[in-house]
C-alpha cells in the first residue's frame, strides 16, 4: 500500500524511519550543496565544507580552501569596501585561502585566513598594506557568512525534518509500497 493508505500510526512510523534514513546522507549531501550554492558567488572556496549543527560546543559551519579574490571583490565592491591599494592589476600577485586550525570543531572561529603576495620588487605597490587589508576583509566576512550559513542550516534542517515534511515527501513518492506498520516492503514497479 502507499504511504497515504496507511493509519495515522503506520504513517508516523514510516515517517520516523525515514527521518533516520533520511538523516544521514542526503542531509549531508543537500545541505551542502546549499552552501555551496551560497558561497560560490562571494568568492568562497566550496571544494571543503565542514559543518555539525546538532546544536553542541564547536557547532558551525566551515569552509576551507582557495578564496576567489576576482569574485570575492566583485561581490565587496558595491559596498565600497575593496581595499584601497587593491586593484585588478594586482590580481595574478595575490592570493587568499582559508585553512583549518581545528581537528576537530567547524565553525567560523576554525578557519584562518593566509594572503601571499608574490613580490615583483616594485615599489609602486605598498605589499604589507594590501595584504593587511585584504586578511582583516575576509576575516571579518568569513565570520559573518559562517555565522548566516549556520542560521540558514539549522532552520533548512529543522524544516526538512519536520513530519510535515517528510510525510509530503513519502506521500509523493510513488516508489514505495508499505506494509500495515509503515514498514518498507518492495519498490512498485516502475514502468
Amino acid at each position: 500500500m502507499q504511504f497515504d493508505e496507511l493509519s495515522d500510526e503506520a504513517k508516523a512510523h514510516a515517517i520516523e524511519n525515514e527521518r533516520q534514513a533520511w538523516y544521514g546522507y542526503f542531509e549531508t549531501r543537500d545541505l551542502t550543496e546549499e552552501f555551496k550554492w551560497a558561497l560560490e558567488p562571494l568568492g568562497f572556496p566550496t571544494d571543503d565544507i565542514a559543518w555539525s549543527l546538532s546544536s553542541c560546543q564547536g557547532d558551525g559551519v566551515a569552509f576551507y580552501g582557495d578564496v576567489d579574490l576576482a569574485a570575492y571583490m566583485k561581490w565587496k565592491t558595491p559596498f565600497g569596501s575593496t581595499p584601497k591599494a587593491y586593484d585588478e592589476e594586482l590580481e595574478w600577485l595575490v592570493s587568499c585561502k582559508l585553512v583549518s586550525n581545528s581537528n576537530h570543531y567547524c565553525h567560523y572561529n576554525t578557519m584562518t585566513v593566509e594572503v601571499d603576495f608574490i613580490d615583483t620588487h616594485d615599489d609602486e605597490y605598498d605589499y604589507r598594506v594590501i595584504i593587511n587589508e585584504i586578511e582583516a576583509m575576509v576575516k571579518d566576512d568569513i565570520v559573518s557568512v559562517s555565522h548566516a550559513l549556520e542560521k540558514y542550516g539549522y532552520s533548512w534542517l529543522e524544516g526538512e525534518s519536520s513530519d510535515e515534511a517528510i510525510a509530503e515527501r513519502l506521500a509523493n513518492d510513488d516508489w514505495w509500497d508499505y506494509d500495515e506498520d509503515g514498514d518498507r516492503i518492495a519498490q512498485t514497479a516502475v514502468a
